[in-house]
């Protein structure tokens, strides 16, 4: 494959010289996402031997998922009896490529008419695409043009592998003159195809592919919640036309048309991320892919969920209910804090922001107004306030009732009506007033309840005396601490 940022070799000689002989690929160096890509990401021992091209001819130094190494198919008659200054001349492979794992290939064509296919072995059935390179191969982010499919069988050794359309039924033709860039991507590879070479054989001219690319909405678009979307496809077919263009929605069909202008309206969309593409197929029954388009619909401005304050009495967390975008969310000016606490510094983590503040005041009730933040897609928030109660408490997160008691002594809890009704600990089984076993809570007093002991307050008629009341608290909910959910009432040891 390509070397250096889109260099090549017509006509390369055999060696296995390092160095760089003239002429020769032998310990050529790719630039990683110019003129190849490994998905995985995986590099050698040695860093400096990144990406290196038949670097070892025993292949020892290649720890790579995508690489080359000495091919396992029968000899080439050129590599017969060749012998250089490294020893026997080699044939290398393309081996363990995973999925979108490619590389591109450059070299200078006689104006022709080619079949086209792919020498390979494969561990599993599988789909290698070929595309032309439309733009600079010396660049990153290249433009392609695709030419057609390799359907790979699961093979017992070495195959040839014709170019076909993406449903395998019509080999396909290719037209190429002078210098062409062609890419060699794994569609679905999982480290078990080896890729020898290509051979391009002349050929009397039959079908080509159609061609097809989603116009609107781009790639990367932010679109507004629950609006319309117009999907837009651009198809061509140049021995012929295109009689069917399908549209999906990450996989899913949301349309099929049969003229010109290929166009459909994807009504009312939720808030998400989609992934759109379009199926086009032509007068011969040839089917070809778009590239892939990303978007994302959301017009809705984050909002604030919660604050708390820390047991340190130093810091707020502000938890909205999306991520937010960093900029916006670390301005110290979007945050003020009453009665009047200073905030020093601001930190976004995800959908959670933490106020360094000054030293705040245990008990003390303070109120967090957040504004002009917004969510990572542009949506800014509208003016909101929440209030807390600082405390050196640790408390735990999950939805948790606690129940406030500011006694903290003695048998009785009283009354703060100022009606008299105060409540006295009784036993279950006996009705007799027993002392309440007080206990620190996370705010004030707390009732050491053992199963068996509540409290009762006798010939209560309500807050005024007239009538009757009846309190009822339901909780459902299970205690599932590996799978994060806690109970409603919690409380500490």
């Amino acid at each position: 494959y390509n070397s250096a940022g889109g260099d090549f070799i017509d006509n390369p000689i055999l060696c296995n010289t390092y160095g760089s002989e003239p002429s020769c690929y032998f310990d050529r160096i790719s630039v990683p996402g110019v003129d190849s890509f490994d998905g995985n990401g995986f590099t050698d021992d040695d860093p400096d031997l990144l990406s290196v091209y038949r670097y070892s001819s025993g292949g020892a130094d290649r720890e790579e998922e995508f690489d080359t190494f000495i091919s396992a198919d029968v000899v080439r008659t050129k590599f017969e009896n060749q012998w250089g200054s490294g020893g026997q001349i080699m044939d290398y492979d393309i081996d363990r490529l995973n999925a979108d794992d490619w590389a591109n290939y450059t070299r200078t064509f006689a104006t022709e008419t080619y079949s086209v296919f792919l020498r390979v072995a494969a561990g599993a059935a599988q789909t290698v695409r070929l595309d032309r390179v439309t733009s600079d191969p010396a660049a990153p982010d290249q433009t392609l043009s695709l030419v057609g499919y390799f359907l790979v069988p699961r093979t017992s050794g070495y195959v040839f592998v014709p170019l076909t359309d993406l449903a395998g039924g019509t080999e396909l033709t290719v037209n190429f003159s002078g210098q062409e860039t062609l890419r060699l991507t794994a569609v679905d590879a999982n480290a078990n195809l080896e890729a020898n070479f290509l051979m391009f054989v002349p050929a009397e001219e039959t079908s080509f592919l159609p061609s097809i690319s989603i116009t609107s909405p781009t790639d990367g678009a932010i679109l507004p919640t629950g609006g319309d979307i117009n999907v837009v496809a651009d198809a061509s077919d140049e021995d012929g036309f295109v009689k069917q263009v399908t549209f999906f929605v990450d996989g899913v069909e949301i349309a099929q048309l049969t003229e010109a202008p290929f166009e459909t309206l994807w009504p009312a969309v939720p808030a998400g991320t989609y992934t759109l593409t379009a199926e086009a197929v032509d007068d011969d029954d040839l089917v070809a892919l778009s590239a892939p388009v990303t978007i994302i619909v959301d017009s809705d401005p984050p909002e604030v969920g919660a604050v708390r304050g820390s047991p340190a009495l130093d810091a707020i967390e502000v938890i909205f209910n999306e991520p937010v975008d960093v900029t916006t969310g670390e301005a110290m000016g979007n945050y003020s804090v009453t009665p009047s606490l200073a905030v020093n510094a601001v930190v976004v983590n995800g959908q959670k922001v933490l106020l360094s503040t000054a030293a705040q005041g245990s008990g003390v009730e303070y109120t967090v107004t957040v504004r002009n933040v917004a969510d990572q897609h542009g949506n800014v928030m509208v003016e909101t306030s929440r209030t807390f109660t600082a405390s050196s408490q640790n408390l735990a997160y999950g939805l948790q009732l606690y129940l406030t008691f500011d006694d903290g002594v003695g048998p009785v809890a009283a009354d703060l009506s100022g009606y008299g009704h105060d409540a006295m600990m009784y036993d279950v089984a006996a009705y007799s007033g027993l002392p309440i076993l007080w206990d620190e809570g996370k705010f004030t007093g707390a009732v050491d309840f053992d199963g068996t002991y509540f409290l009762g307050c006798p010939a209560y008629m309500g807050i005024g005396g007239a009538n009757p009341r009846t309190i009822s608290l339901w909780i459902k909910t299970d205690l599932d601490v590996a799978n994060g959910n806690t109970a409603l009432v919690g409380w500490g040891s």
